[in-house]
């Protein structure tokens, strides 16, 4: 949108100008806007995307119209049972760690802010001291860090968000959810175990089993469960570990209701 540097309207004039290749995400522990284009447009890049992070005006138009974008966001993922899956397996496993918290977030809260709580929270928190730029290209160091430079200069360092996180406790006996998702067609089944956090290392030797057990055509689960038992019509292992709390060993299935029991 609109900054302090450009009217919405030049900014994307001048992303056209330079391959219109820009988008932005968000995941679990942080925000991400970038830009993709070539070595002799690295001035106009780093300007769009540091007027963006450090001068964003987010005007009461442009608010509605991405809160409308969100909104649709949010009664699209309602629709999908794997989002839906994923959002129960999430809140189960966690109970206090961020980690069980949808990272779009949840819609009665989102309906509730208004322009000024975001542009509030946008001026708390994008801070240079809470932010990584990140420029890689076939150029010069000097020339990459100094195009940072001339357009950061200016800005002060601001106030860094605690990260003070809670620790997770431990789960000392199973937890099992269940959900009906209407016209679902076969049963999601997901059991999972907790382990170890991000530094750990047995994260490695616990990577490497859920590719053997679950990790393609050749696996054992696949080979066993879903070909020569035929208890499910799918089913992978994973090992994902957040950032900041334990991870788990997962076994996601899709099978007939009638096999769970078996195939657990």
């Amino acid at each position: 949108g609109s900054c302090q540097r450009r009217t919405e309207a030049q900014n994307r004039d001048l992303l056209q100008k330079i391959g219109n290749d820009s988008n932005a995400y968000t995941t679990t522990d942080h925000t991400a806007f970038f830009i993709n284009t070539t070595k002799d447009h690295l001035d106009d890049a780093v300007d769009l995307v540091t007027g963006w992070m450090f001068g964003a005006l987010i005007t009461p138009d442009e608010y509605k119209r991405e809160y409308q974008v969100v909104q649709r966001e949010l009664e699209r993922d309602k629709g999908e049972p794997d989002w839906v899956f994923y959002d129960l397996t999430q809140m189960n496993r966690y109970r206090v760690s961020p980690q069980r918290v949808p990272v779009i977030g949840y819609q009665p809260v989102i309906q509730g802010l208004s322009r000024d709580d975001v542009y509030g929270y946008y001026k708390q928190e994008y801070e240079p001291n809470n932010m990584v730029y990140v420029v890689s290209g076939d150029l010069d160091p000097e020339t990459m860090l100094r195009a940072v430079q001339k357009n950061v200069d200016d800005d002060k360092p601001g106030r860094v968000p605690s990260k003070n996180i809670a620790q997770e406790p431990p789960v000392l006996s199973p937890r099992t959810l269940v959900a009906t998702f209407p016209r679902l067609g076969q049963t999601r089944l997901e059991l999972a175990f907790p382990t170890v956090k991000l530094q750990s290392p047995d994260l490695y030797a616990l990577d490497l089993l859920s590719t053997i057990l679950g990790g393609g055509e050749s696996s054992i689960l696949v080979q066993e469960l879903r070909d020569h038992r035929q208890l499910v019509t799918d089913i992978e292992a994973s090992h994902p570990t957040p950032t900041y709390v334990e991870g788990s060993f997962e076994i996601d299935m899709q099978l007939d209701a009638d096999k769970i029991a078996a195939a657990t």
